[in-house]
């Protein structure tokens, strides 16, 4: 099972329709092509981990660098696992109202931290909006130490490096 993380600058406002569109149009395509993942669009900026088989990862990634809503992608992160990481959803997404980064990381903004993020770090963000997005309320403080410690289905028994 390949992946990749990316962060990009969201031409579309939080909230709006637009994103809307986004996450329903990403869910749909990506149930097709096998990918599952988690889409997360806050201070101006998507952050996106996938994964899936290799051939659809390239198409994915090909369409993501020619798509007009957002800009200036940049690869955080890609390889191989031996099975998937995250729980299996089609593609969760969530918005600033679900889950802050700023209140995950304990302060430090979005586009600031996240490029600055070791893999396993970012896989815990994604965690964490999984959670946010099962509950429907925001994980409470501690809750990526929680996750990694015991993961969910399909997280495939991966814990933090040390």
């Amino acid at each position: 099972m390949d992946y990749f993380i990316y962060i990009s600058r969201s031409l579309v406002p939080t909230g709006s329709s637009a994103a809307a569109a986004i996450f329903l149009t990403a869910r749909r395509n990506n149930a097709q092509a096998g990918i599952t993942g988690y889409l997360h669009h806050e201070d101006g900026h998507f952050v996106q981990v996938c994964e899936g088989h290799r051939t659809s990862l390239v198409l994915l990634y090909h369409h993501l660098l020619t798509d007009p809503r957002h800009t200036g992608l940049r690869m955080l992160a890609r390889g191989s696992a031996p099975g998937r990481r995250l729980s299996v959803w089609d593609m969760a997404a969530s918005e600033e109202e679900a889950l802050r980064f700023a209140d995950w990381s304990g302060g430090a903004p979005l586009s600031k931290l996240v490029p600055r993020l070791s893999e396993e770090q970012l896989f815990d963000f994604a965690r964490a909006g999984l959670a946010a997005v099962r509950a429907g309320t925001p994980p409470a403080p501690g809750a990526v130490t929680a996750l990694t410690a015991a993961p969910g289905p399909g997280d495939g028994g991966h814990r933090r490096r040390s």
